[in-house]
């Protein structure tokens, strides 16, 4: 036996020893092993002498394992990650002990919980997740757990996903504001619910101070989108946007932001300069009747509501065309109107709002 051999079988059962109490110095039996070791090592070596005491007589030691472990020993004390996730003293201990040394983990603090971490934050090395952390550092907001890479966009003024390039699924031009407060006013494309399937195009307006939303009329011009008044004189309104309720599309038709008109008349004591969207009144001591027209061709939209006639010895008419797209109508009596809202007095609006809508439907493709 040379040399190297004997020195190996002398120490290879000591540098076993140290590999099993390094992987768990708490263990009852390693600390039983050690002190029966030490006890008969005593025994068997004189001071400064190596010999072949008889616990080694019967022992069949791998060198090869033996010299593993004198490798792990020497190998320093800088921790490492084992296969199996835990911590080991060294890369050597790592790969005897744990299955394969690998790399730490890179963990970032994830206060929200939300499984998205805090970039802005240190991150940790570690060999398992820690509590209260993630694999990622990709959180923009680490302190609301509705913000986080992949939540919906909501027009909120907040970057609920994480991307400043996307953009939410605005549903008014008062979204659209809020999501981007320099947009101007002008074109911008909603959504019917959401639904990619149903965009339609909205002209939004005063974008820097209330917005409001808008649809354009395509059909305009003599004899299109109008309202009249006809008595002793006339008035009339022809419109080129009307203002509509994006998540009900109810047209408030007394909004006469983009409308113009011409004339005027006494209803009583009270002068009417302007009448509301698709409203024909008339007084029967003329010889023609009010007249009005809603056209709502090349827009994704059709009338949805009843037209009614009402007033004094009222008769009237309404007749639908294009697909309900186009109504045209006629109001007389003494006095009398035909409107889509049934209600009375629709000269009276600029003095008092009613709220008089015309509802619209989504012209499905």
């Amino acid at each position: 036996m040379n040399a190297l051999s004997r020195t190996l079988l002398i120490v290879t059962p000591w540098i076993g020893l140290a590999c099993d109490v390094l992987e768990d110095p708490a263990s009852p039996a390693a600390a039983a092993a050690d002190d029966d070791v030490d006890e008969e090592a005593a025994e068997a070596l004189e001071p400064g002498e190596l010999g072949d005491p008889e616990w080694l007589q019967d022992t069949a030691p791998d060198p090869q394992a033996g010299l593993l472990c004198i490798l792990c020993i020497l190998g320093g004390a800088e921790p490492a990650c084992g296969a199996d996730g835990e911590s080991y003293a060294n890369a050597c201990f790592a790969a005897c002990e744990g299955g394969g040394a690998v790399p730490a983990v890179t963990y970032w603090p994830d206060d929200d919980g939300d499984g998205f971490g805090d970039a802005s934050a240190p991150p940790t090395n570690a060999c398992t997740l820690p509590e209260g952390a993630s694999d990622n550092g990709d959180d923009c907001d680490d302190a609301d757990d509705a913000v986080s890479p992949g939540s919906p966009e909501a027009c909120d003024g907040v970057d609920n996903d994480c991307d400043a390039a996307s953009h939410c699924e605005a549903t008014s031009c008062a979204d659209i504001a809020l999501e981007d407060p320099s947009a101007l006013d002008g074109d911008y494309t909603l959504h019917v619910d959401l639904d990619p399937d149903r965009p339609w195009t909205a002209y939004c307006h005063d974008m820097a101070g209330e917005p409001r939303t808008y649809l354009s009329l395509v059909a305009v011009g003599e004899g299109r989108n109008f309202a009249q008044y006809a008595g002793d004189a006339s008035v009339r309104t022809a419109f080129t946007r009307v203002r509509i309720e994006p998540t009900t599309l109810a047209v408030d038709i007394d909004d006469l932001t983009f409308a113009s008109s011409s004339g005027g008349l006494y209803h009583g004591q009270e002068l009417v300069t302007s009448m509301p969207y698709g409203v024909a009144e008339g007084c029967g001591h003329v010889a023609e009747p009010g007249v009005a027209n809603v056209d709502l061709t090349g827009t994704p939209f059709k009338i949805a509501s009843p037209f009614c006639t009402l007033g004094f010895n009222a008769f009237g008419s309404v007749t639908f065309s294009q697909d309900d797209q186009v109504a045209d109508v006629v109001g007389d009596g003494n006095c009398g109107w035909t409107s889509p809202t049934c209600s009375y007095d629709p000269h009276q609006l600029m003095n008092t709002v009613n709220g008089w809508i015309l509802q619209l439907a989504y012209v499905e493709p």
